[in-house]
């Protein structure tokens, strides 16, 4: 794989990159963020906290990717921050989410979080296009 994502890409699992523009994958890294939190949710829900953390972890990948990949320069400098502050904001939220009184809803809190940055990149990928949020919904199906 030959793209600044590599190291999230393999957090998210095969996926073709062919054709897609940086933009693309950035949506497609949401995805998986949103997909991995939900199933973090769904193991704690049934007890299994090992599975849990594995796919925070994996969540995690993908926040260190695309925290690394900011471009803090010129014009881009503002929304760079803005980028890293929520970044740091999920990992915290993320990393201490059994101490919060109810995990269920934090999860839930989280992932709608993620969700509204998930829609704005979109919105820039694929301007012409309505929000696909299959698969990415807050509420399980």
């Amino acid at each position: 794989m030959n793209n600044p994502y590599g190291k999230a890409h393999k957090a998210y699992g095969a996926m073709d990159d062919e054709g897609k523009s940086g933009v693309e994958i950035v949506v497609e890294l949401y995805k998986g963020m949103i997909r991995f939190l939900r199933e973090a949710k769904a193991a704690h829900e049934v007890g299994n906290h090992v599975e849990m953390f594995q796919k925070c972890d994996r969540a995690f990948k993908i926040i260190e990717a695309l925290q690394a990949h900011l471009n803090s320069d010129g014009e881009a400098a503002g929304l760079a921050k803005t980028l890293q502050d929520f970044y740091l904001t999920v990992y915290t939220r993320i990393s201490k989410v059994l101490d919060t009184a109810d995990p269920s809803a934090e999860f839930d809190s989280i992932i709608a979080s993620v969700q509204q940055v998930y829609e704005s990149w979109y919105k820039v990928a694929y301007p012409n296009s309505s929000i696909a949020t299959e698969g990415v919904s807050v509420k399980a199906e």
